[in-house]
């Protein structure tokens, strides 16, 4: 076994046994939180890495960082190189217990199905941050999307999304055109059940000049990625978030819009390429459409 894979399993094996003597969770009930987090490993290979049994590096490496931030969300330590984990609360910190994602959650074809609707802030971070190459969201107005950066501490949101740019990310953003007949048709037809909503077309229009100066801020500082802005004019079925979509480690998040419902009410549908080939061929296709045309800002 190499210095590198030893070391992994020394950050692996002193989370876990932080995690095990400070809340008394079994090696399940990290697993589980570690999927939480994104990561996509079983108990079986879990239980590998604490008896030093073989594994790959690149689990290793995954499982590693999953643990380190779990260990820091739950208990505030981080990890150093010479001193191992380190408590590190700080005066605003507080503890999040990440809960456990139950595998009755998931059929077996990999779909997750999130019937509460829109999901936190804290999971969609978690599904994306380990991002390689693009990160797409498509939506109506992005007025979500656009308010974590502007009404949210930035460590919970711009920050995360700042950390893919440097690291070469290309992110694209989708929102309806609010100059098109799609979107009058659209937030007329929303009006009769939700009135609230007759300003949409307006409030789109100042969603787009708050993405704009963020946009401008991203390309002031010079990061490797790019951060791009796009309308298309078509009547909205429903939001994407897709991470590496183009890849064989793709994976989505899509939520269809149902009438009489608010959009953040909508079940959200989850899975991966590698999970469902099929069901993720038909909704990459469908974004692929939906966007042809798109304007960029």
């Amino acid at each position: 076994m190499g210095q590198r894979e030893q070391r992994l399993r020394t950050i692996i094996k002193a989370g876990f046994t932080l995690l095990n003597d400070k809340k008394g969770y079994s090696q399940r009930s990290v697993v589980k939180k570690l999927n939480m987090l994104g990561l996509n490993i079983g108990a079986a290979s879990f239980n590998k890495i604490i008896k030093d049994k073989a594994v790959s590096r690149a689990t290793l490496q995954k499982v590693a960082e999953a643990i380190k931030e779990l260990v820091m969300l739950e208990l505030g330590y981080h990890y150093e190189e010479e001193r191992g984990f380190v408590q590190a609360i700080t005066a605003d910190w507080q503890a999040k217990v990440v809960p456990e994602l139950s595998t009755e959650e998931k059929d077996n074809s990999g779909l997750q199905f999130h019937t509460e609707g829109r999901v936190s802030i804290e999971y969609k971070r978690n599904f994306f941050h380990n991002t390689e190459k693009e990160l797409i969201e498509v939506g109506v107005r992005l007025h979500t999307f656009t308010n974590y950066f502007i009404s949210r501490n930035p460590t919970e949101y711009r920050k995360p999304i700042e950390q893919l740019l440097e690291k070469g990310v290309t992110i694209k953003l989708f929102l309806l055109d609010p100059e098109s007949n799609a979107a009058r048709l659209y937030f007329e037809d929303r009006t009769r059940i939700f009135p609230n909503e007759k300003h949409a077309i307006e409030e789109t229009r100042r969603v787009v000049e708050k993405l704009a100066f963020i946009k401008r801020d991203f390309d002031q500082q010079d990061l490797k990625g790019q951060f791009e802005i796009y309308t298309y004019k078509h009547i909205p079925q429903n939001h994407f978030l897709i991470v590496d979509g183009d890849s064989l480690h793709g994976k989505m998040m899509t939520s269809h819009y149902i009438y009489g419902l608010r959009r953040a009410e909508c079940p959200v549908l989850e899975f991966t390429r590698k999970d469902n080939r099929s069901l993720f061929r038909k909704y990459w296709n469908a974004y692929t459409q939906l966007v042809q045309g798109a304007k960029p800002l």
